[in-house]
């Protein structure tokens, strides 16, 4: 029976989807590079950038946030429907995926991994097809949006790699561009090929102009417009590292760098049937910020160009002549009004948080908060019984014990510092545990205040102490010995593999279970070639291993949390997940606009902080969202 339970929960899991979301109205940029601009009804468009961010940025001015994923987000594309979005996921190595959003009840409908990457995403005209272009020989791939995005046999021939793909109106048709120098039309009814032209190879930025008549990309510093009808260059510009502005119109803009004058120039050149001199008018001298580099566009049905750079921030203008030469400084969409909360400690009734300058205090769920302590430029901190430890994730930098004596006064002591980045840290009364560069593991004993080096191995994830002698480390399981978690004695440095599966292991926990201790954590698994991501429980004196949540893919951002009795973790990227360890009940807490990176909490209250730097508030009884707060750039903190 408790077999079928714990399989009962796990299938529970595997089924459910991301529900109670919200996204965030707000003028905030993107937290780092932003990497595609697309257009939808209404006046509206999305961008999507390297904090996995999408942001529907609405014609008052203000944007939907509402962050899809802890990867970057490469390309976007928006159904014909106007409700679903599509958007490219990767680490940039070994996971790429494709998913499937529904914007109005922000769900995920469908995703799909690939083992290659994806270099071109696109709707067909009746949103029929989902088309994906991959770097592989696979090629182009229709991917089915009704049925969990399932290839479908389109075309007949072999595609190649193909950066470019639209299909007419009715869908009868798909014009692919292959870097490969191939032009290609294909009946998407019998998916035949109908025409085939040769034109020019490894064009970059390429893109459709004037209903498709034309092909334009750059190559060698150097524009080229493509009769798309033919396969023949119609004209080659000469510029240097241009910037093709996307764009339905039927004229090419383009910009470039001034280095003589520090600013932009927007060029023209006009597509028309009758003009065929295609020559580059200079139409507009503009900067952008503070020189800021500009990383997406996207010219809209209104003639709004809008720019995203690699802050974040967006910037707009309209295509009209800049006056008598004069430069335009172009006014900014976005608008930076928050800090950053990077980590969040519960101590009784009282939260504390760290920002970038400094340490508040503040009672569990009142917004009031008072000055506790300046940052020592630390990034996390962590509750040990009364005091707090503070230490900077892959960094050099020191950690410190934050002393709070019974006067409320705070004494600040350095407990030892490290030569390579810290990639983990554990605290409890037996010491602290800290991992170096994936490849260390050091103990410091509070009492005789050393910092001592146990073991050193490749691949190494996290690691806890189970009593004052032993010490457990989760790694991966290629490197010797070959299993991905091992006891090692303090004393002896005594090494013993433990018989568990998995490739690699991390976010290790110790807790107390009918007076025995068990160690949860997370593993990744994979199996004929496909990855699994649970969540598991370890006894080591039975050494016993039972799985008690999963997720079909690959999550190694996931964290575990063991809180009276209750487990917390984000597995599957869809938020904070509760799994009472007594009933074997789970539930999906509702989530905020974005993803949470850690959960702490007492016997009342949960506090997640999110990836980017609000904190949400959660009832421990229930489940239920209390409270979302920022922390504005006036230091205090605000509802949303």
């Amino acid at each position: 029976m408790k077999i079928k339970s714990l399989l009962t929960v796990i299938l529970l899991f595997l089924c459910s989807t991301m529900i109670f979301s919200q996204a965030q109205k707000s003028l905030q940029p993107h937290q780092g590079k932003i990497q595609s601009i697309v257009e939808s009804a209404n006046n509206t468009f999305y961008t999507a950038g390297d904090d996995g961010f999408v942001v529907k940025w609405l014609p008052d001015g203000t944007g939907e946030h509402f962050q899809i994923s802890d990867l970057e987000i490469k390309l976007i594309a928006v159904s014909p429907n106007g409700t679903d979005i599509a958007v490219y996921e990767t680490d940039g190595f070994s996971i790429h995926r494709v998913s499937e959003w529904n914007w109005k009840t922000l769900t995920r409908k469908n995703a799909k991994r690939f083992t290659d990457s994806i270099v071109s995403l696109e709707y067909s005209a009746k949103g029929t097809y989902l088309m994906a272009g991959t770097s592989s020989v696979d090629g182009m791939l229709f991917l089915d949006p009704k049925n969990k995005l399932t290839p479908l046999s389109v075309v007949k021939d072999f595609t190649g790699t193909v950066t470019v793909a639209k299909t007419g109106k009715t869908e009868k048709t798909v014009l692919m561009y292959s870097p490969q120098g191939t032009l290609t039309y294909y009946n998407l009814a019998d998916g035949s090929k109908v025409q085939e032209f040769d034109c020019e190879t490894l064009l970059e930025q390429a893109t459709l102009l004037y209903n498709n008549v034309y092909l334009v990309g750059t190559k060698n510093d150097s524009i080229s417009i493509i009769k798309a009808t033919t396969g023949e260059i119609s004209a080659t510009i000469p510029s240097k590292n241009p910037i093709i502005l996307k764009s339905s119109g039927s004229d090419l803009h383009f910009v470039e760098f001034d280095e003589q004058n520090d600013r932009f120039i927007l060029k023209q050149v006009p597509l028309k049937k009758s003009d065929l001199q295609f020559i580059p008018v200079e139409l507009q001298y503009f900067t952008v910020g503070n020189l800021e580099e500009i990383t997406a566009n996207l010219i809209s049905t209104q003639n709004e160009i809008i720019y995203g750079t690699a802050s974040g921030a967006l910037y707009s203008t309209g295509i009209y002549p800049s006056d008598e030469g004069i430069n335009i400084d172009l006014p900014k969409l976005t608008e930076t009004a928050n800090n950053k909360i990077s980590d969040i400690a519960i101590i009784d009734s009282n939260y504390y948080f760290i920002s970038h300058n400094n340490i508040y205090v503040g009672k569990i769920l009142e917004s009031e908060i008072t000055l506790f302590a300046e940052n020592v430029n630390a990034t996390n901190i962590m509750a040990l019984d009364n005091d707090l430890i503070l230490w900077s994730i892959n960094d050099t930098k020191p950690v410190y014990q934050l002393k709070i004596n019974e006067n409320n006064t705070t004494e600040i002591i350095e407990l030892f510092t490290i030569q390579k980045p810290i990639t983990s840290l554990n605290a409890s009364n037996e010491g602290i545990v800290t991992i170096t560069g994936n490849s260390t593991v050091y103990v410091y004993n509070f009492e005789k205040n050393t910092n001592e080096e146990i073991y050193t191995s490749s691949g190494l994830q996290d690691a806890i102490l189970y009593d004052s002698e032993n010490l457990y480390v989760a790694k991966t399981a290629v490197t010797n010995p070959t299993s991905a978690l091992i006891n090692i004695n303090i004393n002896t440095k005594e090494t013993v593999p433990h018989p568990v599966k998995g490739d690699i292991m991390f976010s290790l926990e110790i807790q107390n279970k009918n007076d025995v201790k068990q160690i949860y954590g997370v593993s990744v698994t994979t199996s004929n070639g496909k990855k699994t991501t649970e969540i598991f429980t370890y006894t080591p004196t039975t050494k016993s291993y039972a799985p008690l949540l999963q997720w079909a893919d690959e999550d190694t951002s996931a964290f575990v949390n063991v809180i009276n009795g209750v487990i917390y973790t984000n597995i599957a990227k869809s938020g904070a997940r509760s799994l009472n360890l007594n009933t074997k009940k789970s539930a999906l807490l509702k989530r905020s606009a974005s993803l949470p990176k850690a959960i702490v909490g007492n016997k009342t209250h949960l506090a997640t902080v999110n990836q980017d730097g609000s904190i949400t508030w959660y009832s421990t009884s229930t489940n239920a969202k209390l409270e979302n707060w920022n922390l504005t750039a006036e230091n205090y903190l605000s509802s949303f």
